[in-house]
Protein backbone atom coordinates (compact mmCIF):
# COMPACT_ATOMS: atom_id res chain seq x y z
CA UNK A 1 0.00 0.00 0.00
CA UNK A 2 1.06 3.60 -0.42
CA UNK A 3 3.02 5.76 1.92
CA UNK A 4 1.50 8.94 3.37
CA UNK A 5 2.93 12.18 2.11
CA UNK A 6 2.61 15.74 3.28
CA UNK A 7 0.74 18.21 1.13
CA UNK A 8 2.45 21.56 1.30
CA UNK A 9 2.34 24.83 -0.55
CA UNK A 10 5.40 26.61 -1.87
CA UNK A 11 8.36 27.22 0.38
CA UNK A 12 7.32 29.49 3.23
CA UNK A 13 3.60 28.97 2.67
CA UNK A 14 1.31 27.14 5.05
CA UNK A 15 0.24 23.60 4.18
CA UNK A 16 -2.77 23.33 1.91
CA UNK A 17 -5.69 20.93 1.96
CA UNK A 18 -5.14 17.84 -0.17
CA UNK A 19 -6.92 18.02 -3.51
CA UNK A 20 -9.05 14.94 -4.01
CA UNK A 21 -10.92 13.77 -7.10
CA UNK A 22 -13.92 11.49 -6.47
CA UNK A 23 -14.85 9.30 -9.45
CA UNK A 24 -18.08 7.30 -9.55
CA UNK A 25 -20.81 6.85 -12.15
CA UNK A 26 -23.42 6.98 -9.35
CA UNK A 27 -24.12 10.68 -8.64
CA UNK A 28 -25.44 9.92 -5.15
CA UNK A 29 -22.32 7.96 -4.17
CA UNK A 30 -20.09 10.71 -5.59
CA UNK A 31 -21.90 13.43 -3.68
CA UNK A 32 -21.82 11.38 -0.45
CA UNK A 33 -18.03 10.98 -0.60
CA UNK A 34 -17.49 14.60 -1.66
CA UNK A 35 -19.57 15.98 1.23
CA UNK A 36 -17.87 13.66 3.72
CA UNK A 37 -14.38 14.73 2.65
CA UNK A 38 -15.23 18.43 2.39
CA UNK A 39 -16.61 18.26 5.95
CA UNK A 40 -13.10 17.18 7.02
CA UNK A 41 -11.46 20.14 5.26
CA UNK A 42 -10.26 18.52 2.04
CA UNK A 43 -10.62 20.21 -1.37
CA UNK A 44 -12.77 17.90 -3.52
CA UNK A 45 -13.77 17.70 -7.19
CA UNK A 46 -16.02 15.12 -8.86
CA UNK A 47 -15.96 13.16 -12.13
CA UNK A 48 -18.66 10.83 -13.44
CA UNK A 49 -16.33 8.31 -15.09
CA UNK A 50 -12.72 7.53 -15.87
CA UNK A 51 -12.52 9.70 -18.98
CA UNK A 52 -13.95 12.73 -17.15
CA UNK A 53 -11.46 12.05 -14.35
CA UNK A 54 -8.52 12.13 -16.78
CA UNK A 55 -9.79 15.39 -18.25
CA UNK A 56 -10.08 16.84 -14.75
CA UNK A 57 -6.56 15.77 -13.79
CA UNK A 58 -4.97 17.12 -16.96
CA UNK A 59 -7.12 20.24 -17.46
CA UNK A 60 -7.23 21.54 -13.88
CA UNK A 61 -4.34 23.86 -13.02
CA UNK A 62 -4.25 22.67 -9.40
CA UNK A 63 -2.47 19.40 -8.71
CA UNK A 64 -4.53 16.35 -7.79
CA UNK A 65 -3.14 14.54 -4.74
CA UNK A 66 -5.59 11.64 -4.45
CA UNK A 67 -8.20 9.90 -6.58
CA UNK A 68 -10.99 8.00 -4.84
CA UNK A 69 -12.55 5.87 -7.58
CA UNK A 70 -15.19 3.23 -8.02
CA UNK A 71 -13.75 0.12 -9.65
CA UNK A 72 -16.63 -0.79 -11.98
CA UNK A 73 -17.85 2.00 -14.24
CA UNK A 74 -18.94 2.07 -17.87
CA UNK A 75 -16.29 3.14 -20.35
CA UNK A 76 -12.96 3.70 -18.68
CA UNK A 77 -13.20 1.87 -15.33
CA UNK A 78 -11.34 2.59 -12.10
CA UNK A 79 -8.61 0.02 -12.75
CA UNK A 80 -7.89 1.44 -16.19
CA UNK A 81 -7.94 4.97 -14.78
CA UNK A 82 -5.44 4.03 -12.06
CA UNK A 83 -3.18 2.32 -14.59
CA UNK A 84 -3.11 5.44 -16.79
CA UNK A 85 -2.49 7.71 -13.81
CA UNK A 86 0.35 5.50 -12.55
CA UNK A 87 2.18 6.19 -15.82
CA UNK A 88 1.24 9.83 -16.46
CA UNK A 89 1.02 11.10 -12.86
CA UNK A 90 2.68 8.56 -10.54
CA UNK A 91 2.56 11.00 -7.61
CA UNK A 92 -1.25 10.74 -7.44
CA UNK A 93 -2.46 8.28 -4.81
CA UNK A 94 -5.47 6.05 -5.56
CA UNK A 95 -8.14 4.61 -3.29
CA UNK A 96 -10.49 2.05 -4.83
CA UNK A 97 -14.10 1.72 -3.71
CA UNK A 98 -15.89 -1.45 -4.78
CA UNK A 99 -18.98 -3.51 -4.18
CA UNK A 100 -17.26 -6.55 -5.64
CA UNK A 101 -15.97 -9.10 -3.18
CA UNK A 102 -13.38 -10.34 -2.96
CA UNK A 103 -11.31 -7.70 -4.69
CA UNK A 104 -7.55 -7.62 -4.31
CA UNK A 105 -5.19 -4.89 -5.35
CA UNK A 106 -2.73 -7.66 -6.19
CA UNK A 107 -5.16 -8.80 -8.89
CA UNK A 108 -5.07 -5.31 -10.38
CA UNK A 109 -1.25 -5.35 -10.72
CA UNK A 110 -1.01 -1.63 -9.99
CA UNK A 111 1.77 0.13 -8.10
CA UNK A 112 1.18 2.15 -4.96
CA UNK A 113 -2.58 1.81 -4.45
CA UNK A 114 -3.34 3.41 -1.10
CA UNK A 115 -6.41 1.36 -0.12
CA UNK A 116 -9.37 -0.70 -1.25
CA UNK A 117 -12.66 0.10 0.49
CA UNK A 118 -15.80 -2.04 0.33
CA UNK A 119 -19.30 -0.79 -0.39
CA UNK A 120 -21.37 0.05 1.46
CA UNK A 121 -18.75 2.59 2.44
CA UNK A 122 -18.18 3.27 6.13
CA UNK A 123 -17.14 6.87 6.80
CA UNK A 124 -14.49 5.95 9.36
CA UNK A 125 -12.87 3.61 6.80
CA UNK A 126 -12.92 6.41 4.21
CA UNK A 127 -11.47 8.98 6.63
CA UNK A 128 -8.73 6.58 7.74
CA UNK A 129 -7.76 5.64 4.17
CA UNK A 130 -7.62 9.29 3.04
CA UNK A 131 -5.65 10.31 6.13
CA UNK A 132 -3.19 7.46 5.50
CA UNK A 133 -2.81 8.50 1.85
CA UNK A 134 -2.50 12.29 2.11
CA UNK A 135 -2.50 13.19 5.81
CA UNK A 136 -4.85 15.40 7.75
CA UNK A 137 -6.03 18.66 6.24
CA UNK A 138 -4.38 21.75 7.72
CA UNK A 139 -6.29 23.47 10.54
CA UNK A 140 -8.68 26.18 9.45
CA UNK A 141 -7.23 29.69 9.54
CA UNK A 142 -9.78 30.86 12.13
CA UNK A 143 -8.89 27.92 14.42
CA UNK A 144 -5.22 28.94 14.33
CA UNK A 145 -5.97 32.50 15.35
CA UNK A 146 -7.84 31.48 18.50
CA UNK A 147 -5.92 31.82 21.77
Amino acid sequence: MGRPHAVTGRLGQRPRAARILVVDDDPGARAFVRRALESRGYSVREAEDGRAALRSVFDTPEATDLVVTDVRMPGLNGLELAAMLSVARPEIRVIFVTGEAPFSVADADLPDVSAVLAKPLLLEDLYRAVRDAVGDPPPAADAESRP
